[in-house]
């Protein structure tokens, strides 16, 4: 038996919508900034290892009511700040102390990294992925990061998911 493997992306802004077509064979089609960014969240699940990732707008609705953990500082088209997207863990009060925890020691090692202080920011990770509760491919794919900016070398580019 096989489990689907699916990544989901949840973000919000204006997209256009319309229906086309007459009688039984119309169709429907949605197109917008939201919903390319969407699909560029949706791709950036498949690199980061993540299942669930929350775009800026829609964590700033849904704050009150979820656990998520930071993945990544990214600037959004049209804006000249960059934002944070949020890796979705549990709906709130979700989580259990070891879940906390774990979830503490990636914004931590997230921070250090922003800071590119990649030692300490390896140590953290190092911690999340060496836990007995499992792998968390998040903390992998920051440790991999760290391997590509000691070596100088190209790691995930937001211009290359299209």
């Amino acid at each position: 038996k096989i489990a689907p493997d699916c990544r989901i992306a949840v973000h919000s802004g204006e997209v256009i919508a319309a229906a086309y077509g007459a009688g039984g064979m119309g169709g429907f089609s949605v197109t917008g900034e939201a919903l390319e960014f969407s699909r560029k969240l949706c791709l950036a699940n498949t690199f980061y290892g993540s299942r669930i990732l929350l775009g800026p707008r829609v964590f700033a609705l849904a704050a009150e009511a979820v656990e998520v953990r930071p993945m990544e500082l990214i600037r959004l088209p049209g804006q000249r700040a960059p934002e944070e997207i949020y890796e979705l863990l549990a709906p709130k009060g979700g989580l259990d102390e070891t879940e906390r925890e774990r979830r503490e020691m990636f914004w931590k090692g997230g921070i250090l990294f922003r800071g590119q202080r990649f030692e300490e920011a390896a140590g953290h990770f190092h911690a999340v992925v060496n836990r007995e509760e499992g792998e968390d491919a998040p903390a992998r794919f920051y440790l991999e990061r760290i391997r590509h900016a000691r070596e100088k070398t190209r790691a995930l580019d937001w211009e290359l998911l299209r």
